[in-house]
């Protein structure tokens, strides 16, 4: 996950021997015509956004839950996060000398709306699709009702963003509906590319922007996208994702602040299902982890490893989870947890209860 906002940097004060001399004229002389734009290092915008070890809390101690008997334990699921941030002039200067921070251009095209939108997009899905999937693997009784697939990111150059944008629904391909994202990807990797295709498509509105939830707003209509290559396939340019929602007795709400995206879904899964299980997952371990998961419980992968593990290494854990599609990302961060690659969330249930390690590096 992300933890958006702004991004201090430590400074430290040196203690004043007494008898010292004072600094050199020349000193002085440089700091008297910098200090007036001295400020100008810390507001003025530079086109780059930075990048760089974000939070890591405690999920158990930030979901509720009624309407279920809860098993409270000893240990720590912890989400980690990835802190992004508009790097000012300082901020800059500071990523290009250490190796735990990244710099990277501003979209030209990107607004601030359309990026809060994306991120909350990605937020309102994981957190869905964690819910419905730790409260289907504890047994608790819960209805899914599949309504399509949502665009989360239109890629640049492909002819879909001419049409096509964050939010749009696909409910139907050359009239034949999809109502999930192996149903899109089937209707769309059989056409050669260059195809045209006509979709049918509504549009998520914002239910609440304060806790990124959305509802379909009821417009449908119908464009026509064609197809393009890439890597060998025909696609016609998004990332999406399932669209749904779902009925259950249990309510349950998270409490994640700042921390927006999708790669939290895999430990707010394990959270959750611990929380509404008799099993005691964790063994009053420290655990941390990473990974977006699907409907049926695949583990995907994310950005920023090496910086969440950063941010697992500052509190103490044990055990660090991250997605099969990183292992090689993995392979050259250097840290003193147990990591372990899994494939699905069994996997991680798995890796969790110690009778099994499908992915140890």
């Amino acid at each position: 996950m992300r933890s958006a906002g702004g991004h201090g940097l430590g400074r430290e004060r040196a203690a004043v021997r007494p008898g010292r001399n004072r600094p050199p004229s020349w000193v002085l002389l440089t700091l008297f015509f910098l200090l007036p734009s001295f400020p100008a290092l810390f507001f003025l915008p530079t086109g780059y956004v930075l990048e760089g070890p974000g939070s890591a809390f405690d999920l158990l101690s930030r979901v509720e839950v009624r309407g279920w008997e809860v098993h409270r334990e000893t240990g720590e699921i912890l989400l980690t996060s990835v802190l992004v941030d508009e790097a000012s002039l300082a901020e800059v200067f500071f990523a290009l000398i250490s190796s735990d921070y990244r710099l990277s251009r501003t979209p030209e095209t990107a607004t601030r709306e359309d990026i809060e939108l994306v991120d909350d997009l990605h937020t309102c899905i994981s957190r869905m699709t964690a819910t419905v999937l730790a409260l289907r693997e504890a047994g608790v009784p819960v209805a899914v009702n599949r309504r399509g697939v949502v665009v989360v990111e239109v890629g640049r150059g492909f002819p879909a963003g001419e049409v096509l944008k964050p939010g749009n629904v696909i409910l139907e391909v050359d009239g034949k509906t999809t109502l999930s994202l192996e149903s899109l990807k089937g209707a769309i990797s059989g056409l050669s590319p260059g195809t045209w295709v006509e979709l049918k498509v509504d549009e998520l509105e914002y239910e609440d922007r304060a806790t990124s939830t959305f509802r379909l707003a009821g417009r449908e209509r119908k464009v026509r996208v064609r197809t393009a290559e890439s890597g060998g396939e025909t696609v016609i340019g998004v990332v999406a994702a399932d669209w749904f929602d779902y009925h259950t007795p249990v309510e349950v709400a998270w409490e994640l602040g700042s921390v927006r995206g999708p790669s939290a879904g895999l430990m707010m899964t394990l959270a959750l299902y611990d929380l509404l299980s008799p099993e005691d997952l964790t063994g009053g371990l420290k655990v941390a982890g990473t990974g977006t998961v699907d409907l049926e419980g695949r583990v995907g992968p994310i950005g920023g490893l090496a910086m969440k593990v950063k941010a697992a290494e500052s509190m103490g854990v044990e055990l660090f989870l991250y997605p099969e599609g990183n292992r090689e990302e993995a392979a050259r961060i250097t840290t003193g947890m147990k990591m372990v690659a899994v494939r699905d969330f069994r996997e991680a249930l798995r890796a969790l209860e110690g009778s099994g390690e499908p992915g140890t590096r």
